[in-house]
């Protein structure tokens, strides 16, 4: 990047955190939806933090987002049907289990989640960078592929045999393998590494996300997604406080369904078309800086090429 794009984009950033009310206007018809939000979940306090957060923020719909490898300790979609089985919650909550997705009545709202898994892929096996992918709600079993990278074409047949809808996570930042240091290894894509995004990532998956989390310089990844991607990219928070849940998200139409499977077909339907509308918004100074002093203990591992 030039300095002038980090200056740019770091400026940016910062109006958009100025901004008093980032609230969507909605009716009754909208499902708000947040496909990429790291939940952990260890706990029914946990639980209920997450479904108090859901309300507050108008999210109807949330993907319970399992990083590769398990890094940060985050409990799979799995997890927390098992948790709310273990601790006798179904009547409480008015559980309805829909096999990929689940329902849960809270606080007067009708709120849906399901399991997604956010995996890293190789584009090219010579290439230092690896790019992220949500495998948003496959089918039972997919869990056992998670333990390492692997190449796009992989994961791709993977989410097919699957049945998965597969979204590209902020395609423009990249993981470096080669960085020397923790901080340093999300970056975003160079400029010769573009082509590469927009030749084989774009064509492979079903849809794209912005985020919230692409804070300060990172907002250019935002950017340039904004403005390469053909289709209309999905907006979700990427995020790992709770309170972050839904700081962006997308908007859809959502016609009746019987169970998880029929969810699924409609939500990939609806992404193909483009029938979905979107609200960006990004995550506060303080909440990133939270983010941060969490993520620096944390050793991530070289990935394999």
């Amino acid at each position: 990047m030039k300095l002038q794009d980090y200056l740019q984009s770091s400026s940016e950033y910062l109006l958009e955190c100025l901004k008093k009310d980032n609230s969507p206007e909605l009716d009754d018809n909208d499902t708000v939806a947040d496909f990429h939000a790291h939940a952990d979940i260890f706990s029914k306090q946990d639980l209920y933090d997450t479904l108090d957060s859901m309300v507050k923020n108008n999210v109807d719909l949330l993907a319970i987002t399992h990083r590769i490898l398990n890094l940060m300790g985050e409990r799979t979609y799995d997890d927390v049907k098992g948790l709310i089985k273990e601790q006798h919650l179904e009547e409480e909550l008015g559980y309805e289990d829909l096999g990929r997705a689940f329902r849960i009545n809270h606080k007067g709202r009708k709120l849906t989640l399901v399991g997604a898994y956010e995996v890293e892929v190789s584009l090219d096996k010579n290439s230092r960078f690896l790019n992220h992918m949500i495998v948003l709600m496959p089918n039972k079993g997919f869990d056992k592929y998670i333990d390492k990278p692997r190449s796009l074409e992989d994961f791709t047949a993977l989410g097919k045999e699957y049945k998965a809808i597969l979204i590209g996570a902020h395609p423009y930042s990249v993981k470096d393998t080669q960085a020397r240091s923790r901080l340093s290894k999300y970056r975003v894509a160079p400029f010769n590494y573009h082509s590469l995004i927009e030749t084989k990532f774009f064509p492979a998956v079903d849809s794209v996300d912005c985020v919230s989390s692409n804070v300060g310089w990172m907002k250019h990844s935002n950017n340039l997604l904004e403005k390469r991607y053909s289709k209309k990219p999905l907006w979700t928070s990427d995020a790992s406080i709770k309170s972050d849940f839904g700081r962006a998200g997308t908007i859809f139409k959502l016609k009746d369904y019987k169970d998880g499977n029929e969810l699924r077909s409609h939500l990939k339907n609806l992404m193909a078309t483009g029938q979905f509308r979107t609200y960006p918004g990004y995550k506060s100074p303080i909440s990133a800086l939270k983010y941060l002093l969490d993520f620096i203990p944390h050793q991530y591992p070289q990935a394999e090429n």
